[in-house]
């Protein structure tokens, strides 16, 4: 297992939550608001998955080792966090100065330019839960099964990628400094000064852009 990104991220994730805390009002919302440090991370972070996995199915046809079904896993990987990073900002929209349709603003629950927030995806379609089931079963659950066995590694690789244990590792290090985050802000919610999201979406925001950039 690489140690050098979990110790990178023993290091950034209190960092990253610890400045929700400290920076005040107006430096908070620069860091965590809408098309600001947090979220532009976070899409940059899916894009460059993106091209990663697109790099990877391109180099692996070439060699002829991966199969069918692979190939067309790696495909929907590719344009799924490609699609996740447009999401992430809206595609472009604030950047472009793009209206957002009447029809379509009235059902988007930000009134932005995307289908994540649309009013009628809730329960298991949910655009928040997807996220984070996605994330559970393909960067913790799948990674420590295939670390533990080397029959089950082997088996799933054949039909997804697997990523490193060390991705597990640091996507449950986010999840608890997330919970711990939340049970500092119960006890000292003075400290939270932002004024673009409560201290919950602020923090959905930070824990969301570290997910997408691990």
């Amino acid at each position: 297992m690489k140690w050098a990104p979990i110790i990178a991220a023993l290091v950034a994730i209190p960092v990253a939550y610890g400045a929700l805390f400290f920076l005040g009002p107006g430096g908070t919302d620069v860091f965590a608001a809408e098309d600001q440090i947090v979220e532009t991370v976070g899409a940059l972070g899916l894009f460059m998955t993106s091209i990663f996995l697109l790099l990877l199915l391109i180099v692996g046809r070439r060699a002829g080792q991966l199969g069918m079904f692979k190939q067309m896993s790696l495909v929907g990987l590719v344009l799924l966090f490609f699609f996740g990073a447009g999401e992430e900002i809206s595609w472009g929209q604030r950047y472009l100065g793009v209206a957002t349709p009447t029809s379509w603003e009235e059902r988007n629950v930000q009134g932005e330019l995307n289908l994540h927030n649309i009013d009628t995806l809730s329960g298991w379609l949910d655009a928040d839960y997807l996220f984070r089931a996605f994330w559970v079963i393909l960067g913790i659950a799948i990674p420590i099964a295939a670390a533990v066995s080397p029959r089950v590694r082997a088996a799933i690789d054949r039909w997804i990628p697997v990523f490193p244990v060390w991705v597990a590792v640091v996507l449950v290090l986010n999840q608890l400094a997330a919970e711990a985050a939340g049970v500092l802000d119960r006890r000292q919610p003075t400290w939270y000064e932002g004024t673009y999201y409560t201290f919950d979406g602020a923090r959905f925001e930070v824990t969301e852009s570290i997910l997408s950039v691990v």
